[in-house]
């Protein structure tokens, strides 16, 4: 396969693959496809859990009203056990 890049992106890339300890520059770009694939799975595994985690709750006003009427009072308490 070849790719055309631009000039920059080849003096990029040149740059990378001294200061990286890659072995040449199509070592450098398989490095970076292989973690933006793992980066993707992540990110799938993610959706997922978080699809088959339970009940759908509705994120509105009220439920972020909520959630910082929480962290007001863990902040009040940790500030009372302070002094």
């Amino acid at each position: 396969m070849t790719i055309e890049i631009s000039d920059s992106l080849r003096d990029w890339i040149e740059y990378q693959t001294k200061v990286g300890g890659h072995k040449n520059g199509a070592d450098y770009v398989e490095n970076m496809i292989r973690k933006q694939q793992q980066a993707r799975q992540r990110i799938d595994d993610a959706l997922r859990e978080g699809l088959n985690s339970g009940e759908a709750i509705e994120v509105n006003e009220a439920f972020w009203a909520e959630r910082w009427r929480e962290l007001e009072e863990v902040l009040d308490s940790r500030k009372d056990s302070a002094t």
